[in-house]
């Protein structure tokens, strides 16, 4: 390039000590020999900013012009000299509040100490760059979006004709339920296959009492059951079940309890009560009086009176006699520290109060003592006549205890999440048990500790005479416990317990036992319930699968039903509760041996 072409320009002179003030202005393009070709332009220094020799490409019609801060035509928003605010650099990285990326840190600075101007206008072109392709950006944006609606509508149209497909089949289905549950018989054989009478791998160490699943299928065809009733009231699912001689009493999530008719299978708004906050977790019935357990920590008794002002005799008042711990034994066990416990680090508490959900109750066989177990882990032993409590066993489990039984012995088996069963006797004092008479021989000690399930136990039954303990758990197994023949009580033994073996069925967990006579009946979280029948309580079979419930089962009662003529068979009637919120009845036939 000639400089001679510029305008007021002078020579640049990087090493002369005296620096003027230089304007780099615009170039016309040389002659035409040099299109096509490239050019180096020598550095240059001017307004304290260093410029690096840069090659140049020439084009022919085109004049290449130079643009450097201070030219005759610079961008007013990038004016060094302008006595506004320069808006042109808020963009540039070295002026900016916000965080930026950090950069290569490989900067060519000069003496000057100047940033090198190649870095300031790649820069800036990008910013144009950017700032032009935005209305490009949101052309784009808006055909993705158009795309993606023509590609995913026929999708959600499938999903749509889907979704409507499966709410009629559901209709269907239910309506289906609905009409054939009232008193109508269903064929056993219709509901069990050979898949479902197969065991299910659970507690591989303990023997199956299973009896043979040939014989099982052979004899399956001569039992029978039928639905004869689907009792529908509440409206959450129902947690506990007990009979009395003409009641059903039913216990549910929200709170309620309610009455039925065995007879007439009918309830009332009068035989409803509501009470504490949560679910009821157990109910008992004694005489006149209902024991009901809470999820609010508490157990409530209620007094049952028939209304004999009606002709009807489903109707039943209850009242309100007291709930444990009463304000007589609350009183006089706060005064004295010693009746303070722990139950939790910074905070203590009477040992006469249960101090998370009563999870079960069970009656003396006498009917004198109410024993109580929760989820703080304790048990507590109340008397039936005034209410009072008697005995708590502190720390008895390691974790939430959810079953107790007691046999007609005396002893006070309990099953938790820890997935042990213990053995207790009132028999002198033991270690855990708290009273305002320690030393009394009327306290509960720990006899044995039966472990064989492999997760947490969540319900147990007896037989009549207390000598066969059944155990049920998550691990989809019903193990049977039975007591030593060498160490029976007659004989000086203490009467241990220890495992036969294990009813297998169930896919999934057992929450439920009942056992009448000889049966043992189980409910499952599988939404089945299963009827087992014993033969010299060493060998089971499974006699009837009972499938209707739409969710687990989570109560069961039974009795034997005295109404059935037919001496060629046993008969029995099933109440179980669900987390469908139906209660339903069966009547299940068995064939005598």
């Amino acid at each position: 390039m000639d400089p001679n072409n510029a305008d007021n320009t002078n020579v640049a002179n990087p090493n002369g000590d005296e620096q003027q003030r230089r304007v780099l202005g615009s170039y016309s393009a040389p002659t035409a020999d040099l299109y096509g070709k490239s050019i180096v332009v020598p550095p240059i220094a001017a307004n304290n900013f260093g410029l690096k020799p840069q090659l140049v490409t020439l084009t022919n019609g085109v004049n290449l012009e130079v643009n450097y801060m201070g030219s005759a035509t610079r961008n007013p928003n990038n004016d060094p000299y302008s006595k506004t605010y320069n808006q042109g650099w808020r963009n540039h990285p070295n002026f900016r509040w916000r965080e930026q990326p950090q950069r290569p840190q490989n900067f060519n600075h000069n003496s000057q100490g100047g940033f090198h101007q190649n870095n300031f206008n790649n820069h800036h072109f990008q910013s144009s760059q950017q700032v032009t392709s935005q209305p490009q950006q949101n052309n784009d944006l808006e055909a993705i979006k158009i795309s993606f609606r023509q590609e995913t509508r026929p999708s959600i149209n499938n999903l749509e004709i889907q979704m409507g497909q499966l709410a009629t089949k559901v209709n269907e289905i239910d309506q289906m339920t609905t009409n054939s549950l009232p008193g109508n018989t269903v064929p056993c054989e219709s509901h069990h296959n050979q898949t479902s009478l197969s065991s299910q791998p659970s507690l591989a160490s303990v023997p199956s009492l299973n009896k043979n699943y040939h014989y099982s299928c052979s004899n399956y065809s001569t039992a029978s059951y039928n639905c004869i009733a689907t009792l529908k009231g509440h409206n959450y699912y129902t947690s506990s079940l007990t009979l009395s001689a003409k009641f059903l009493y039913s216990g549910s999530s929200d709170r309620e309890i309610r009455s039925w008719s065995k007879q007439s299978l009918l309830t009332t708004t009068n035989n409803i009560v509501l009470a504490g906050k949560g679910a009821v977790k157990s109910l008992v019935v004694h005489s006149d009086k209902l024991f009901s357990a809470h999820q609010d920590n508490k157990i409530r008794v209620w007094k049952i009176t028939n209304n004999i002002n009606n002709h009807h005799d489903h109707e039943q008042k209850y009242t309100r006699l007291a709930t444990l711990p009463t304000l007589s034994d609350r009183v006089s066990k706060i005064l004295l520290p010693k009746n303070h416990v722990r139950i939790r680090r910074h905070k203590k508490s009477t040992w006469v109060h249960h101090v998370d959900a009563v999870s079960c109750l069970a009656l003396s066989h006498d009917g004198a003592l109410l024993y109580s177990a929760s989820w703080d882990r304790t048990i507590k032993i109340w008397r039936t006549r005034d209410f009072a409590c008697l005995e708590s066993v502190i720390n008895a489990h390691d974790d939430a205890i959810n079953a107790v039984a007691v046999s007609n012995d005396g002893r006070v088996y309990t099953g938790s999440a820890d997935k042990r069963i213990k053995v207790w006797k009132k028999k002198g004092g033991g270690q855990g048990v708290v009273g305002e008479k320690s030393k009394s021989k009327n306290k509960h000690y720990l006899v044995d500790t039966l472990e064989k399930h492999k997760s947490g136990i969540n319900a147990l039954a007896l037989n009549g005479d207390g000598s066969l303990l059944y155990s049920g758990a998550c691990d989809r197994s019903i193990l049977l416990w039975a007591k030593k023949e060498e160490d029976k009580e007659g004989e000086g033994g203490d009467g241990k317990m220890v495992v036969v073996g294990a009813l297998r069925g169930h896919g999934k967990s057992i929450l439920c036992l009942v056992v009448v006579m000889d049966f043992v009946v189980s409910g499952s979280e599988d939404k089945t319930i299963r009827v087992w029948r014993g033969f010299g309580g060493r060998e089971y079979t499974c006699v009837a699968v009972l499938e209707g419930h739409r969710g687990p089962i989570k109560s069961l009662t039974a009795m034997v039903d005295h109404n059935h003529d037919d001496p060629s068979q046993a008969s029995m009637v099933v109440y179980s509760g669900s987390l469908d919120c139906d209660i339903k009845v069966w009547k299940v036939f068995v064939p005598l041996p």
